[in-house]
């Protein structure tokens, strides 16, 4: 017996990762899958209602960000990787973020309106522990 496995990717890698997945199933093509198969791929949905903050997940993140706009840093650190790692996540949770280069160091800013919720989320990725 194998113990059943969660994978949790990007919405934006949603369709490769269903051909990734499909492809590890043995060459599967995603046109051949039944309805129930396909629904057997289907990512969970999240019922995190814990957040006192304004959580809803905004279809269109600002592009531009008015630099006259307020911000709140919520990280800084020389990993430009882990600055960008943090800014995915944000905008998978419909948190619009900024990163600057400051020298060798980068800070990554929310708006301050989400800085709390921002925060937590760079708590949870650096030490790799779920919502408390």
């Amino acid at each position: 017996m194998r113990p059943k496995s969660e994978i949790c990717v990007l919405s934006t890698d949603e369709e490769r990762a269903r051909k990734i997945l499909a492809g590890f199933l043995g060459s599967l093509d995603l046109d051949e899958l039944t309805p129930e198969e396909i629904a057997s791929l289907a990512l969970p949905e999240s019922n995190n209602d814990s957040h006192n903050e304004d959580t809803t997940i905004q279809s269109d993140l600002p592009e531009d960000w008015d630099i006259d706009e307020p911000e709140s840093q919520v990280w800084g650190g020389e990993a430009e990787d882990f600055a960008n790692t943090l800014m995915a996540c944000f905008r998978e949770n419909g948190i619009p973020s900024r990163k600057f280069a400051e020298g060798s160091r980068w800070r990554v800013v929310v708006r301050p309106g989400q800085e709390i919720r921002a925060k937590e989320i760079v708590r949870e990725v650096v030490e790799a522990r779920p919502p408390e």
